[in-house]
Formats: C-alpha cells, structure tokens, sequence
C-alpha cells in the first residue's frame, strides 16, 4: 500500500512539472521555433545565394532569371526548404529571392539579419 501511495504521489509530481514547464517556458519554446525558422529561411538564401555566384561565374556574369535555371543546370538540386506554410518565391531578374506566407514571428526573429528584409509576411534576401 505504501508503494502505490508513493508512485501516485510521484505521478502527480512528474505531471505538475510537466504543466508548470509549458506554463512558463511555453514562450521559450515559441522563440525558440521562430528562431530556429528564420535560421532556416537565412541558410535557404545563402543557398540560393551561392548558386547565383557560381551560375554568373559560369556565364559570363549573366543572372539567372527563375529558379529553374538553377536547377535545371545543376546548381541546386532542388529549391531549398522553406518553414512550414510558407511558400518559395523565385529569383526575379536575379536580383531577389523572396518567400511568401513568412509567420510574423519568424521576421521579428533576431535571426533575420541584415541584408536580408522581411516587410509582411515577405522575406526577401537580396542575390
């Protein structure tokens, strides 16, 4: 009888630790989230970012126009992986790579660093 009493109690123990640490921390794991998107939105376009350079190198200084010219020739193997619910935008004239659909958490995200601009729900990182 003594062990139950002791394993109920330590249940009940375990369970309002597990409540007190999403009550408290819940905004942590928040933050942390955000930050670990615009972490992914940032490599995202330093990817894109290189293949641009090393499309121009190999043509003469010409930009690509769509993100199909980088894949198609090789320079990505595929359009890098955007957080959840947004959605990859395409380089434009070579001169932007923008995604759409970017949470307002994940621009206010003190991962987004300069060159890169979140204006909306859009982030654009300048190629």
């Amino acid at each position: 009888m003594f062990s139950l009493i002791i394993t109920i109690i330590s249940i009940a123990l375990v369970a309002a630790l597990a409540v007190a640490t999403l009550y408290y921390g819940g905004d942590a794991f928040t933050r942390g989230a955000a930050d670990a998107a615009a972490a992914q939105l940032m490599n995202a376009g330093q990817q894109v970012q290189g293949a641009v350079v090393l499309f121009a190198n190999d043509h003469a200084g010409a930009r690509p126009v769509s993100a199909d010219d980088l894949t198609v020739n090789g320079y990505l193997s595929g359009v890098p992986s955007v957080p959840t619910g947004a959605t990859a935008g395409t380089v434009f004239n070579g001169a932007n790579w923008e995604v759409t659909g970017v949470n307002t958490d994940v621009c206010a995200s003190s991962k987004i660093a300069s060159p890169a601009a979140c204006a909306g729900s859009t982030f654009t990182f300048p190629l």
